[in-house]
């Protein structure tokens, strides 16, 4: 299998839709909610390369979320910020794309722009952490909320769950995922072929 078929972390963890955004998607409609989780995806990928230090186009949302980034920034002073890039893994055929790690590699975070940290973000991490061989020590979160320009910096045992956990967690998702598109497509209707008599 090439790379580029590869599951994406990501893309594993949005296959379980949350109970929210379906409440959300049956009161506004799926394209109303389709266009709004677009948009969200590009404010998403502005505040990776804005985390990269790459040039962004300002609007009042990214000025709050780099507001709140330069707090954490100040706040904890890490020295040794190192960029994420795609890794793969070719014995489970996923891959993924950390935002950053700092303390020489022990910490490992993700950062987010939602208005509250949900559970599937830890398994995010657990992912990332398989992919990085399980050397980071911790998991973090780092939430900057585009709305206030404050900060959220949680560590996945602050609920209870352990590096591994999260490790485990996203490896569960990961079978589930499979097992259920194998199902799918085992399942779908075949076509119908009618004899005409000619």
């Amino acid at each position: 299998m090439n790379r580029e078929e590869y599951d994406r972390v990501t893309a594993v963890l949005s296959y379980f839709s949350d109970q929210d955004y379906v409440d959300y998607q049956l009161r506004v409609g799926k394209k109303e909610a389709k266009a709004a989780g677009n948009a969200a995806k590009k404010f998403g990928t502005a505040i990776h390369e804005m985390v990269q230090g790459k040039e962004v186009e300002d609007s009042f949302e990214v000025s709050m979320a780099r507001k709140a980034w330069e707090k954490w920034l100040n706040d904890y002073e890490p020295k040794d910020i190192v960029a994420g890039m795609r890794l793969y893994d070719d014995s489970l055929m996923f891959s993924g794309e950390p935002d950053f790690e700092f303390n020489h590699g022990n910490d490992l975070v993700d950062v987010k722009s939602s208005i509250v940290i949900r559970p599937d973000y830890y398994l995010q991490l657990g992912g990332y952490y398989i992919l990085m061989g399980r050397i980071p020590k911790r998991l973090w979160i780092l939430r900057l909320s585009k709305q206030t320009g404050f900060y959220e910096f949680a560590r996945s045992e602050e609920y209870g769950m352990t590096t591994e956990e999260c490790a485990e967690g996203f490896l569960g998702a990961l079978s589930y995922v499979r097992a259920h598109r194998r199902l799918r497509d085992a399942l779908q209707p075949k076509e119908k072929v009618y004899d005409s008599g000619d």
